[in-house]
Order: C-alpha cells, then sequence, then structure tokens
C-alpha cells in the first residue's frame, strides 16, 4: 500500500478531491462519520468510497440530512460490528441499502509469547488473570467489569483482574466500590497508564481480555446488566 501525504491545507474537501483523483486509486478509505462534505467530494469520481467507524453519534436535524446528502453515494461501510451500522442505517444518515462489512479494529504489532515467561517478568498471576484496557468513562463502563468480577468470584476465587486505564471520570466511584468490599479489591489491580511495550506483555500474561464497552462492539453486545449481585456479603452499589 502507497501513501501520499498532503499539506493541512490541502483538507479542504475539494483540494483533498483533487489530491485523490491524481493518485488514481483502486479505493478509497475514509475513518469515520465525520466527513460528509469530503466523502461527497470524493464519491464524484471513480473509485468506489468505504467508510470505517469506530464509534460515531448520529447527528440530529439539519446535520443529520448533511450526514445523508454527504454520504449518499459511497460504496460501502465497516463499522466493528454490524449493529454500530444499524442507528445511522434507520436514519438515513447511511443508505438504507448500503452494503456493510464488519471490520474489527485488531491492528497490532505485537507479537505472541510465552505466558509464564511473561507473567514472572511483569508479575502478573491469577486462575484466570483478566485483563481490561480503556478509559474510566460510562461508554467503557468498568463498573460493570468489576461488579462482574464481583460475581465470578464466587465460583472462581483465583481470578485477578489488572485493570490498565487513562482518564479518571470514573476513578472515584471504581475506588468506592473495591473499597466496599475487600475480597474484591484484593483481587483488582489498579494499574493506570503503562508503556505500549507492557501491554504487549500484560496481553501475553493475562488469559482472558473483557470489555464493557457499549458502543465499541454495537449496542446489542453489551457486557453485564448492572443488577445487584447476590451471596455476597452485603450488595453491591
Amino acid at each position: 500500500m502507497h501513501y501520499h501525504f498532503v499539506p493541512v491545507a490541502a483538507l479542504a474537501p475539494w483540494h483533498l478531491a483533487r489530491a485523490v483523483r491524481a493518485e488514481n486509486p483502486d479505493v478509497v478509505h475514509l475513518n469515520g462519520l465525520e466527513f460528509p462534505l469530503h466523502a461527497r467530494a470524493l464519491s464524484a469520481h471513480s473509485a468506489p468510497v468505504l467508510v470505517q467507524d469506530h464509534a460515531s453519534h448520529t447527528w440530529r436535524r439539519g446535520l443529520g440530512r448533511l450526514r445523508r446528502w454527504g454520504y449518499d453515494r459511497i460504496a460501502a461501510a465497516s463499522p466493528t460490528a454490524p449493529a454500530q451500522a444499524d442507528p445511522f442505517l434507520q436514519t438515513g444518515q447511511l443508505p438504507r441499502d448500503l452494503p456493510v462489512f464488519a471490520i474489527p479494529e485488531c491492528s497490532s504489532d505485537f507479537v505472541p509469547g510465552q505466558r509464564e515467561e511473561a507473567r514472572y517478568r511483569i508479575g502478573v498471576h491469577g486462575d484466570p488473570a483478566l485483563l481490561w484496557i480503556g478509559h474510566l468513562n460510562a461508554n467503557k463502563d468498568p463498573l460493570t467489569i468489576v461488579r462482574a468480577v464481583a460475581q465470578a468470584l464466587e465460583s472462581m476465587p483465583n481470578l485477578e483482574l489488572w485493570v490498565v486505564f487513562i482518564g479518571t471520570e470514573l476513578l472515584r466511584e471504581v475506588e468506592t466500590l473495591l473499597a466496599a468490599f475487600p475480597s474484591l479489591a484484593a483481587r483488582t489491580h489498579l494499574l493506570g497508564h503503562v508503556p505500549h511495550d507492557r501491554i504487549q506483555d500484560l496481553c501475553r500474561a493475562c488469559d482472558l481480555f473483557v470489555s464493557g464497552s457499549h458502543r465499541h462492539f454495537g449496542r446489542d453486545a453489551q457486557i453485564g446488566t448492572g443488577e445487584p449481585l447476590h451471596q455476597m456479603n452485603g450488595s453491591l452499589p
């Protein structure tokens, strides 16, 4: 794949379309649903336009009509999961008959390694060891994950949860939840931000990766219910 970089000034839709036309590509890839003017300009040429989306929201009223116009001629969309495209198809912000191809975000330069070696090197333990990575916010929903771990401890008492995070929006709530249940706190390791190469070691060392994200995997793939957990010494907040 050949990359061609253009100046920031060329990012205006008409300048970008001119630059793309000069390259004569086989396909045009747009990252995100936030560029309806660019999508419209690029769709005027012969190469099909594929729009990939991670976690965009639908727009309302006039902005929604702008997106409907901008993406009316694209060839396909590739959300992380098929259900993620539903709100845009239902509101007409993407053509209702548009081909949709799910492409999970999984590009990585990590390579396989030995679990026991990684565990020894970075001190991870647990049977199983769970890894959670994300922002401490409502969308990533760390509270549901922590509650799920509390419930799982009833049948898996050697479970350990390793939490890598940036952003502290829900840190106080997570710490309050852990403080209320010492046995849960003893099995939950709040690592904060860690270097990229250590993420690779954590992926090697842990048995499972868990996620509670509401939008990343689509609305129909949320983890947990948030209902109170039973048979604990108290009830979870």
